[in-house]
């Protein structure tokens, strides 16, 4: 069922979207927004729920930027790695990808991107994250599966080339 939710959002108006994430518990939404010139700026909305028991979305409010302390040019796809970490991923030329951790407890000072993997050399076309070890997965142009393991390198999924063309986990 599609739920929509009225978010009245200056910072978004007029702007392309390039990837949404929704926090596992259902409390906060990131969006990534274009911004003018080039790259993408990430902002947080509070989703408010009716009182009753049933909990129903009735809106979005806005919370402000993300900080990052850095321009995300080339950036794709979205997810929570843990309450407190989005997983951005990025293609900051035409034959790599990378994941960055983006803190968003607003207890780091500096706001800081955080080079949370090597350099991936494909395309990659989307990511799903997991709070589990070994749970960011993406897939590339050419169809090919990767897992980042926790030291934060790359390891090809053996197996053949399904015709998947966007990991996710469940929850």
């Amino acid at each position: 069922k599609v739920v929509r939710l009225r978010w009245d959002a200056p910072a978004a108006l007029g702007r392309e979207v390039r990837a949404a994430a929704m926090s596992r518990d259902g409390t906060r939404l990131v969006m990534a927004i274009s911004r003018p010139g080039g790259g993408s700026r990430l902002l947080m909305a509070r989703v408010l729920r009716s009182p009753d028991t049933a909990g129903k979305p009735l809106g979005l409010r806005s919370t402000g930027t993300v900080q990052t302390g850095a321009q995300l040019r080339g950036l794709v796809d979205l997810g929570w790695r843990d309450t407190t970490t989005l997983a951005v991923l990025v293609r900051p030329d035409r034959v790599s990808s990378r994941v960055l951790a983006v803190p968003v407890d607003g207890q780091r000072a500096s706001g800081a991107l955080l080079e949370d993997s090597d350099v991936l050399f494909g395309r990659a076309v989307a990511m799903a994250a997991s709070p589990e070890p070994e749970q960011v997965r993406v897939t590339t142009t050419g169809g090919d599966h990767y897992v980042l393991s926790p030291p934060g390198r790359w390891r090809l999924v053996p197996g053949d080339r399904a015709p998947l063309r966007s990991p996710t986990y469940v929850g």
